[in-house]
């Protein structure tokens, strides 16, 4: 339900800006928003798996050294 309601949510605030800003700044807004994410994607470069996959192991095993590099 949760999941349902922020689907939702998100659907009428986009709603709500296209109908403010109008269908060309809209598409402005989605170009850059696009980019946006999608550079924010491949700035962490795979760390956060990484931080969920390794560190717990290394932890595990006594090897926080090798968590800090």
């Amino acid at each position: 339900m949760i999941y349902i309601g922020g689907a939702g949510l998100t659907s009428l605030a986009q709603l709500a800006i296209a109908r403010l800003i109008g269908p060309r700044n809209y598409g402005i807004y989605s170009y850059v928003l696009a980019w946006t994410s999608v550079l924010a994607y491949l700035a962490t470069l795979g760390f956060n798996v990484s931080l969920l996959r390794f560190v717990p192991a290394y932890r595990a095993n006594g090897r926080l050294d090798l968590a800090r590099g």
